[in-house]
């Protein structure tokens, strides 16, 4: 696997002219993180680094699904507990973090433009930030007092 990582690195180093160590660096990062932590449905985190690109996008798609669950789960819990203040803050809250989310995923996809790999590395980074705010908002949950 690490031949085949290094041979793909350098490919896709190669493929982008004078992008050479962002796109590694970024890429490495992908393929680090798509073997251990992209699921899909049946197919788990374990099962997704030995996949096609297809295969790659609907791990990512599956995760990123689980994630937005929980995230949507905390943000009702806490908006059904807010006042009308709170609830308008937390409202523009989330609206600005997904316009963060969405905008650092596609600079991040950015490393691999025009390729088979951007599809997946924007998923990966979406389910990954999804779930750090999930975890977040889970956070202020259980801190919050009962």
């Amino acid at each position: 696997m690490s031949v085949l990582l290094a041979v793909y690195l350098s490919a896709v180093a190669s493929a982008v002219p004078g992008r050479g160590p962002l796109v590694v660096g970024r890429a490495a990062a992908f393929l680090v993180a798509g073997g251990l932590v992209l699921a899909a449905g049946p197919v788990r985190a374990e099962e997704c680094g030995n996949l096609s690109t297809m295969g790659m996008i609907e791990c990512a798609r599956g995760e990123l699904e689980r994630a937005d669950a929980r995230l949507n789960a905390g943000y009702k819990k806490l908006m059904a507990g807010a006042d009308e203040t709170g609830k308008a803050l937390l409202r523009d809250a989330q609206r600005a973090w997904l316009r963060f989310r969405d905008t650092e995923c596609a600079w991040e996809a950015d490393s691999m433009r025009g390729g088979t790999g951007a599809a997946p590395v924007s998923l990966d980074c979406q389910a990954r930030l999804t779930a750090e705010r999930a975890a977040k908002l889970e956070r202020i949950l259980s801190d919050a007092p009962k």
